[in-house]
């Protein structure tokens, strides 16, 4: 190897550490520094699943909930794209959540003439963002569908994290609650991380219908089998 080889290799060292310095973010699948995640590399990891039914599971349109609205995923969660959601959801990676959206929204057919409502945070979270609607916002990007995040869970529920799939399932219908009332006769696409029995999508969706607005559907990051 020449001196000038051993120069350039040396740059380069200094240039990334430099950059790993000052942007500690870095690209979870190349690994690209500087980078919360690069919209091609998060785009390759989604290959949407067929719509599944949010209440049984059963492929969409469902013979037992004729009432369901499609419920899409990015991918199942498991492997680099449960990596992803870890990443954005415990790890402070909040510029993730965007690119996430974006490489949903290039995959995903588009659900047109449609308001995107993510499923809301916890009250006793202790992130500083919510990754649902940062996912939304993304998908906006791409869309253009307008964010609107006006879904608050009710003051004496907890967190679903700690629970079983039963516990969740048992949430109350009323567990989500609309902070306003122009809601009425608008479409809406509900919006989340992750998909696991269904239940959060699903009282957010009768808090939307109780204010006297439709769902029209369900999309996620991913989903896990249920």
């Amino acid at each position: 190897m020449t001196l000038f080889s051993y120069g350039c290799a040396g740059v380069r060292i200094f240039r990334e550490s430099f950059i790993h310095l000052f942007f500690p973010n870095s690209c979870p699948v190349c690994g690209k520094l500087g980078t919360a995640g690069c919209v091609t590399c998060m785009t390759s990891l989604v290959i949407p699943l067929i719509a599944k039914c949010p209440f049984c599971g059963r492929p969409y349109p469902c013979s037992v909930h004729r009432c369901a609205y499609p419920l899409i995923a990015g991918n199942l969660h498991e492997g680099i794209n449960r990596k992803v959601v870890l990443e954005v959801k415990y790890r402070n990676n909040a510029s993730l959540g965007r690119v996430m959206g974006k490489a949903l929204a290039n995959k995903v057919k588009e659900f047109k003439n449609c308001l995107l409502v993510p499923v809301p945070l916890h009250r006793k979270s202790r992130r500083n963002y919510n990754q649902a609607e940062l996912i939304a916002q993304g998908i906006s990007e791409i869309w253009g569908n307008p964010v609107v995040d006006f879904l608050t869970w009710r003051s004496d529920m907890k967190s679903q994290i700690s629970k079983t799939p039963i516990e969740r399932r048992k949430m109350p219908e009323n567990a989500v609650k609309c902070r306003t009332s122009n809601v009425k006769g608008k479409n809406f696409l509900l919006v989340d991380d992750v998909s696991t029995t269904g239940s959060t999508l699903n009282v957010c969706s009768k808090a939307i219908l109780r204010s006297g607005g439709r769902v029209v559907g369900a999309i996620t990051w991913t989903i896990s089998a249920y």
